[in-house]
């Protein structure tokens, strides 16, 4: 799909530009490419596709952020919730531990460190464990 929406403003960028060279007045384009560089044509039709390909990865970004929103919102209605946060203490029923970090403070033994991957769970119901490291005192 995005190679779709380049070819289309690619397509529209030189489009736009051969509307410049052909509304160029009385001068035929050959007169319009003989006085003018490569550069000092192309460069219009290029900042457009440019700004244009900007724009429109900034509106895929934003819709897809959207619709995980929406997602994420419809989940939290349906009681689904995330487990495993870092700093949170370590319970095997929810927690998967799959390394350990050392640690020189006792009071954060057992806590986990860095979250590999989330976990879910609908009510009671453990869907997948949080895939975690736990921080060990030595």
């Amino acid at each position: 799909m995005f190679t779709a929406i380049i070819v289309i403003l690619l397509a529209l960028s030189f489009s736009t530009m051969s509307v410049m060279i052909f509304t160029a007045g009385r001068r035929s384009a050959d007169s319009l490419l003989a006085s003018q560089s490569t550069s000092e044509i192309l460069e219009p039709a290029i900042s457009t596709t440019a700004y244009n390909l900007v724009a429109a990865a900034r509106r895929l970004i934003r819709y897809i952020s959207i619709r995980l929103l929406v997602a994420l919102r419809a989940f939290a209605a349906l009681g689904l919730e995330e487990l495993g946060e870092v700093g949170e203490k370590f319970d095997p029923s929810l927690h998967e531990a799959l390394g350990q970090d050392a640690t020189d403070e006792e009071i954060k033994d057992d806590t986990i460190t860095s979250v590999l991957e989330k976990g879910w769970r609908v009510g009671d119901t453990i869907i997948r464990p949080a895939k975690v490291k736990v921080a060990h005192f030595a």
